[in-house]
């Protein structure tokens, strides 16, 4: 699969129990012998394991975060910082959501 805007190939992630799930289901690979399960079950333990997070999308809609709910403050101050205008951000501070354009 190519990404429209880089044209980076993407990575396709599987649960490992899902892939062994459809390996040892002999109607899958009705010829496939134990030994050759039991190869394809080390191999798949030689496969590097990833941390993969799902990426959530919102956007700021009437001043809310469609993703969750979370409401823009009008103004917000911090670690003695003056009072000031809220900014909208690409990310929800709630949530983490990607903020795509506002509509």
């Amino acid at each position: 699969m190519t990404t429209e805007k880089t044209g980076a190939t993407a990575e396709r992630f599987l649960p490992e129990s899902e892939v062994r799930r459809v390996v040892n289901d002999g109607r899958n690979f009705p010829f496939a012998t134990i030994c050759t399960q039991r190869a394809v079950g080390e191999a798949i333990e030689q496969i590097p394991r990833v941390n993969v997070k799902t990426i959530r999308y919102g956007r700021w809609l009437d001043g809310h975060c469609t993703a969750c709910g979370w409401e823009i403050p009008d103004r917000v101050s911090y670690d003695g910082y003056e009072d000031e205008a809220w900014e909208l951000t690409p990310y929800c501070p709630m949530c983490g959501a990607e903020m795509q354009e506002e509509r």
